[in-house]
């Protein structure tokens, strides 16, 4: 009996080859689409859960950043009792590493306590986490790093020198840190070794290290984190941070927190694109369920015929169910291949190694339920309609066929457009979103700047490298600041004005530049001037601040005018206009200036920044590395050369937007395939049903155009009734979205409109060949029809 049933269905699909051809097509693309989509946020929702007791683990914050005391760790772990452990986790960037001959800068350094391997459970292959930093100058390595220093050869024992002066002993060796792990590191060398980098590890008010507590057991959280801002504000004179508890699954999809080193991204993208993929599966089955149903209404004169010879209705409702199950699992089978073909250009464009897990046993049964839920859905409604007929009625059209009401025919029609059009409408709002970050004045300028990392504080080799620099026509200035140009750098709280409430705390970017700085970057000045080295008093008490600071201080007239900093009286000589440095989902923070001190800065590490001439194309650009490179060795032989551009920099800040316009307007693209399939599927039963209608008005006189309109004037409704309902949704949804941005742009009312006309141009030329043949059939042919 299943033989004769493959048999009919094989012979069925034959005989509609080519919409059998186009309903797989359609179920291919929104299978493969919504199971690479899954398997990504199932990627995502993965991190961090290879831990044990994870929901024991808890990272310490404030609201507004991650940053925490030094000293807080230590503190937590030996005066709050519910606390089993607590350690201090710090990322540094561009420390160099030597071992021999080979010199590198390394970005992945983390700073941790003994503990952490203890909360956190990364597999050791050589030592183990109890004895591995245990001591100072322990260093503990990952797979990637040992080959990079010591290829194949044991690195345990070995020595790696760090910054040149720091022997650190390779103590461990661990397997390399997964990808689903929001702290990413290539090696870890205890806490205590800030001393020998020149911060203080045990200072309350020094801020550097993320602290991570894990409790002994399931605690009052609120408890816990009142013991934590007691042990602040009894170590903090006039503390007014607010401390609190971040769960350990909660921290890669939390991008609102400052200075976090964490692997995170925006939940809403997770939301967007599992939405958007599950429309996009929905579409592809109410297509695939629209062309099976239309293609059975134009078989129902052979249903007819089977049920008069004895068939009974179950017996072909068997068929059907064999039909569609034979179509759903060549797509299944089809989708499957069209996934392990496009995994790796997915999983490059994600930018990580995301392996989509597909052919385990679990995916397997997921396949195999899908294909079963996809046939049950779309053979219903085929034999639903068998089974609410007789079959005297199908050969003598005496009763009306089932399904040609509203809810058969319009209805999923209506959800397709209602779905596309909020395609459309998010891809253009968000492409508009990232037309406005790319086009908008952050009051500096990324052109033609290269940076370089400095590891030495003499003065008198920088200017001596700066000068050398100049020599090439190509360099147009040069430049120094003590961190990074994008982003919140070193903060500090410590701000005194006229008119400060009690209590009131401002949190400061603190920056240290020359007087080159801000012309190398075209920073305009709203009042005052800026730094001049022939003016002695600009080294020692004067700053420069930007506009957000004047503002939030309320301060008039503020040139000339004394704020307390850092403890010290200091006078302001000009005030900046204000520039997005950090990425425009944020807002503008306050900042002050002042006169770099190679002598008495705090650190060791600067970065050069080099502006080279706007002339200077490809060719020439290649020259002016070359020779800043070997400017670079000749002044500072005894570090690596590195540099990088801050264009490409700034543009890196807009990568998760970048991704997410393209993957929005591949959805709209192919939800718009997806349905003009299923109006394909519509036009075709349409034109079909009204054969003898269209011939008797062509000889009664009707013209070609006004059957084209009798057929089409259905879909114009359709697609106005759509936008109705998808505009308000995609306006609501779009607004909360750009809630994520503190600098935005306005929602235009053209995207809403253009949306609509869009969809409704390629729905009418979707349906225009097969309505035109309709309407330019011999009338004759048409009333012999049947």
């Amino acid at each position: 009996m299943i033989r004769h049933y493959l048999k009919d269905g094989i012979r069925s699909i034959k005989s509609q080859f080519r919409f059998s051809v186009i309903n797989i097509i359609g179920l291919v693309v929104g299978i493969s689409t919504f199971v690479v989509i899954v398997s990504w946020v199932k990627y995502e929702r993965s991190f961090d859960n290879f831990h044990a007791d994870t929901d024991l683990i808890y990272r310490v914050v404030t609201t507004a950043g991650t940053d925490t005391p030094n000293a807080m760790a230590l503190s937590i772990g030996q005066e709050v009792p519910e606390v089993e452990s607590s350690v201090r986790f710090q990322l540094m960037s561009t420390l160099t590493f030597k071992v021999g001959e080979q010199l590198f800068y390394e970005n992945k350094v983390a700073l941790a306590d003994p503990g952490f391997f203890q909360i956190f459970n990364f597999p050791f292959i050589v030592s183990n986490a109890e004895e591995a930093l245990d001591q100072p100058f322990n260093i503990v390595l990952t797979q990637k790093m040992a080959k990079k220093y010591f290829g194949d050869v044991d690195p345990v024992g070995k020595t790696i020198l760090v910054e040149n002066k720091i022997p650190a002993k390779v103590t461990g060796l661990i397997k390399d840190i997964p990808k689903n792990s929001h702290l990413q590191f290539d090696c870890v060398v205890p806490y205590k070794i800030m001393k020998q980098l020149g911060f203080d590890p045990d200072n309350w008010y020094n801020w550097n290290p993320n602290t991570y507590i894990k409790l002994s057991q399931n605690e009052n959280i609120d408890l816990v984190q009142s013991k934590i801002q007691a042990l602040a504000d009894k170590n903090r004179r006039n503390n007014t941070e607010k401390f609190v508890l971040q769960p350990l699954n909660d921290i890669h999809f939390n991008t609102r927190l400052d200075f976090d080193p964490a692997v995170t991204i925006n939940s809403s993208y997770i939301t967007i694109l599992s939405f958007g993929a599950f429309l996009i599966l929905i579409i592809s089955i109410i297509n695939f369920i629209n062309l099976s149903t239309a293609l059975y209404k134009k078989r129902l004169k052979e249903v007819g015929v089977r049920l008069t010879l004895g068939a009974g209705k179950i017996r072909l409702g068997k068929q059907i169910f064999t039909e569609t199950l034979m179509l759903v699992s060549v797509a299944t089978v089809l989708s499957l291949i069209v996934i392990v073909l496009i995994k790796p250009l997915f999983a490059d464009f994600l930018g990580d190694d995301n392996q989509l897990q597909i052919l385990t046993q679990g995916s397997i049964i997921g396949f195999v339920l899908l294909a079963l839920i996809i046939s049950f859905i779309s053979g219903f409604l085929p034999m639903r309609i068998i089974a609410s007929v007789k079959p005297v009625h199908i050969l003598s059209k005496r009763n009306k066929i089932p399904g040609d009401r509203l809810s058969y025919t319009q209805i999923p029609v209506i959800v397709q457009f209602t779905l596309s059009i909020l395609l459309i409408v998010g891809a253009l709002g968000i492409s508009k979103q990232l037309t406005f970050i790319q086009n908008a004045d952050l009051g500096f300028t990324c052109d033609n700047i290269i940076c370089l990392p400095v590891k030495n504080n003499s003065e008198s080799k920088f200017n001596s490298f700066r000068s050398e620099l100049l020599k090439n026509a190509g360099i147009e200035m040069v430049s120094i600041k003590d961190h990074s140009i994008l982003g919140f750098g070193n903060t500090n709280g410590s701000l005194d004005w006229d008119g400060k409430k009690p209590g009131e705390k401002m949190w400061v970017e603190s920056n240290y530049i020359d007087e080159n700085y801000f012309k190398t970057l075209g920073i305009h000045f709203a009042h005052g001037r800026a730094f001049s080295k022939e003016i002695q008093s600009d080294r020692t008490n004067k700053i420069i601040v930007n506009e957000t600071l004047v503002k939030r201080i309320l301060l008039e007239n503020p040139v000339g005018k004394e704020i307390k900093f850092q403890g010290k009286q200091m006078e302001i000589v000009g005030v900046i206009e204000d520039a997005h440095f950090q990425s425009l989902h944020k807002n503008i923070e306050p900042q002050v200036y002042q006169f770099i001190n190679f002598n008495k800065h705090f650190e060791d590490e600067f970065l050069a920044i080099v502006k080279y001439t706007s002339e200077t194309h490809s060719a020439g650009l290649k020259n002016v590395v070359e020779h800043i490179e070997k400017c670079w060795q000749d002044i500072y032989p005894e570090y690596p050369f590195q540099t990088s551009f801050l264009s490409l920099e700034l543009e890196n800040q807009y990568k998760s937007e970048q991704k997410l316009t393209l993957l929005m307007y591949l959805f709209s693209g192919m939800s718009i395939f997806l349905s003009c399939l299923g109006l394909l599927a519509l036009s075709v039963l349409s034109a079909h049903k009204r054969t003898k209608e269209i011939g008797i008005r062509k000889v009664n006189g009707a013209r070609i155009s006004e059957i084209l309109v009798l057929l089409n004037k259905d879909l114009i409704i359709w697609v106005a009734f759509s936008s109705l309902i998808a505009i308000p949704l995609a306006w609501y949804t779009l607004n909360k979205w750009l809630e994520n941005f503190a600098y935005k742009t306005n929602l235009s009312w053209w995207i809403f409109a253009l949306s609509g006309l869009l969809v409704m141009g390629i729905a009418l030329l979707t349906v225009s060949w097969q309505s035109w043949r309709a309407a330019t059939r011999n009338p004759v042919d048409a009333l012999r029809y049947e």
